[in-house]
């Protein structure tokens, strides 16, 4: 965990999205290689474009994305059509996680002594593509972000089960409760 009261010198954002292809790790907003503790390679480019998330309004649950923008070589492979041809489930519903790498030093950043601190870790929900001209061309990969399940129902039943599945352990409070909204029955006399 990073120590909030440790002098740290510099934080390098790093990205890890999970497809059916693999695992392919991204260094955010820099260019250059960078290798962890773990030796896990992260890769940077100034073509990854990561807004700043935003928080959750009212009862409406911004998306986040991750876009590459990039000039297509005309005898290099085109990636938009292999992206196509992999589909949404190349990506659906699989994780993208976010690290920091924090530096207490300057020599760290090529030799780090402490493995990235995992900040966020998000559910894949879509890939668009965008080709402007004849050269020029955008994958974005978009997010759930936090309380994107906010506004749904857990779909529980108040009964003695699934309280303890909410809280984690047995709690008989609840086996006395009404389980049919129309009571017969009057309250008084």
């Amino acid at each position: 965990m990073i120590d909030a009261r440790a002098e740290v010198l510099g934080i390098i954002r790093l990205a890890e999205v999970t497809t059916a292809g693999g695992v392919f790790r991204f260094i955010l907003g820099l260019d250059g290689r960078f290798i962890d503790v773990n030796g896990q390679v992260w890769i940077g480019s100034t073509l990854l474009d990561v807004p700043e998330l935003e928080m959750l309004v009212g009862d409406i649950a911004p998306s986040g994305s991750i876009t590459i923008t990039y000039l297509q070589d005309p005898d290099g492979p085109d990636f938009v059509g292999q992206m196509k041809q992999l589909g949404l489930v190349y990506v659906e519903g699989l994780p993208v996680r976010f690290y920091a790498q924090p530096f207490t030093d300057l020599s760290q950043v090529g030799a780090p002594v402490e493995p990235p601190e995992l900040i966020a870790t998000r559910r894949q929900t879509g890939l668009t593509y965008t080709v402007d001209g004849p050269a020029q061309r955008s994958i974005t990969l978009t997010f759930e972000t936090l309380g994107a399940s906010g506004n749904h129902q857990p779909r529980l039943i108040y009964n003695t089960e699934d309280h303890a599945a909410l809280i984690g352990r047995a709690n008989p409070s609840l086996q006395y409760i009404p389980q049919e909204i129309e009571n017969d029955e009057p309250l008084f006399g």
